[in-house]
């Protein structure tokens, strides 16, 4: 489970768009990092360089104007005026022989032996840097006169490489939290960037599982390809909308007006079979009308009563109930038809969960499931109820160990006139599980359902718990509503 949501998190936009902000940050500090780098590097060489380059030409030119007395002298007073001698100076002539050696005194043995030979075939200066230990340098230039003499000049350095190697250390530590920011910079980006489109992705959802096209995405204050989609989306839904609820007043005004009609051909059709010289090759035709019309009057009495729930029409008669109580009203009314039928009907409530509903109409609502559970329930087969109450919920759960609903009706068994697979739907409406939704719903509550085709499912029905006052009481409403309520309880088939 927790890879599967770890792949599911590397696979969104905002993961991929947070990975490559940091990439690109990393990348760009990596660069940023080469070019200062490389700039450190060359003004560092390009100082020692030119300390030692002006010597050798100071030197080089009193040498060829004044000679080597000259340099000489002038070495020694400027020695004195440092109060160190900071420069190696060597001259040697053209034959390569020594005229002039001025060592520094924190010098030794390792100083002289890492210099370069001043040999007498070097042309023009040239500048090197020898590395002496892991802290210091030596940066040298030698350089050849006209008369084939040769001037070298060096000096002591920090080493370079130690720098630079430490600048390449303090990078490595920072670039791991470079990327991190970047990452971070760019998930708050991201977030901020894709926030429209998880709106409309919730949108979207609350649909699919609500059906409420009354739903509508935000609308931005920006100007961009995200608002136009979000104004398109919005428009969609608009004329979906419109076209649903054109389609439900229609079919709910066809419904209404077809009412009359159908009590006609019924009266019409009884009062025919009640003729005495009717022959009886008309009697079953006529009693099969009276049963047909039956079934389309409780079909649109049915989409009515859909209707005006859903519409708010009919207000609920609300009242503050025991739950248990009305649950087991309806479990009442079939203990006998699972009896006959082999089916273990078994009732395991929990008292005192207390909910405010119209009781009536959601005990029609228990009637319709429970009728379900028996039809599609074979003999020797199960049927348990159970009142649970906890969380601030009321939940009432109805298993069975029926013929199961497929996968690919399961997410639809709620809709109007919608008729599962032929072994679930040879003899329903195609609105009792509409119905129970609609009741359930204008209570406040909330339906689901799971299953397994050839094992059985679960309805649960979920209702908002209020805190028990004392002990269930009947109300002079509910006293006989066994009896009185009947009609009510008239259940209509998935």
């Amino acid at each position: 489970m927790f890879w599967t949501q770890v792949r599911h998190f590397t696979r969104t936009i905002g993961f991929r768009l947070s990975f490559c902000y940091g990439v690109l940050f990393a990348a760009g500090a990596l660069v940023l990092f080469g070019f200062i780098y490389v700039l450190l590097r060359s003004t560092l060489d390009r100082k020692d360089r030119e300390l030692v380059e002006v010597r050798l030409q100071i030197c080089a030119s009193i040498y060829q104007y004044q000679g080597i007395a000259s340099l000489r002298e002038w070495l020694t007073v400027a020695n004195e005026a440092r109060r160190q001698k900071t420069y190696f100076h060597r001259v040697t002539d053209a034959a390569g022989g020594s005229l002039l050696l001025v060592v520094p005194e924190h010098w030794d043995a390792t100083d002289l032996r890492l210099l370069p030979d001043p040999a007498p075939q070097r042309s023009d200066q040239v500048w090197e840097r020898v590395a002496r230990d892991e802290f210091l340098d030596i940066s040298v230039v030698t350089g050849r006169l006209p008369d084939g003499a040769t001037i070298q000049v060096a000096r002591r350095t920090s080493s370079h490489s130690a720098l630079l190697e430490r600048t390449r250390r303090i990078f490595a530590l920072v670039l791991a939290p470079t990327a991190l920011v970047g990452m971070a910079i760019g998930a708050f980006a991201t977030r901020r960037l894709t926030k429209p489109l998880r709106q409309l992705a919730d949108v979207v959802r609350e649909i699919i599982n609500t059906g409420r096209l009354e739903v509508r995405v935000p609308i931005r204050r920006a100007d961009d390809e995200l608002q136009d989609l979000i104004v398109l989306f919005n428009r969609m839904i608009e004329g979906n909308e419109g076209v649903l609820r054109m389609m439900k007043e229609t079919l709910d005004n066809v419904a209404h007006d077809v009412r009359t009609p159908l009590t006609r051909l019924r009266g019409i059709a009884e009062s025919t079979l009640r003729e005495k010289d009717l022959p009886e090759a008309c009697a079953q035709p006529l009693e099969e009308c009276i049963a047909e019309t039956d079934r389309i009057q409780q079909l649109i009495q049915t989409l009515l009563e859909v209707a005006r729930v859903e519409s708010g029409v009919a207000e609920p008669r609300l009242e503050r109930v025991d739950i248990a109580g009305v649950v087991e009203d309806a479990v009442g009314l079939y203990e006998h038809v699972a009896e006959e039928k082999g089916i273990d009907l078994r009732f395991a409530p929990q008292r005192d969960c207390h909910a405010t509903v119209d009781p009536v109409r959601l005990r029609r609502a228990f009637a319709n499931l429970l009728d379900n559970a028996v039809h599609y329930t074979p003999p020797g087969g199960a049927i348990q109820v159970n009142v649970e109450c906890g969380g601030g919920d009321v939940t009432v759960r109805i298993e069975d160990t029926g013929v199961g609903i497929s996968a690919e009706d399961l997410p639809r068994v709620w809709e109007r006139l919608y008729r599962a697979d032929k072994s679930r739907a040879d003899c329903g409406l195609g609105l009792g599980l509409s119905l129970v939704k609609a009741i359930v719903e204008a209570n406040g509550g909330r339906v689901s359902v799971q299953s397994t085709p050839g094992q059985g499912s679960e309805f649960m029905v979920t209702l908002p718990a209020e805190a028990a006052a004392g002990s269930f009481t009947a109300t002079p409403q509910m006293a006989g509503r066994r009896g009185d309520d009947a009609p009510h309880l008239q259940s209509v088939r998935l």
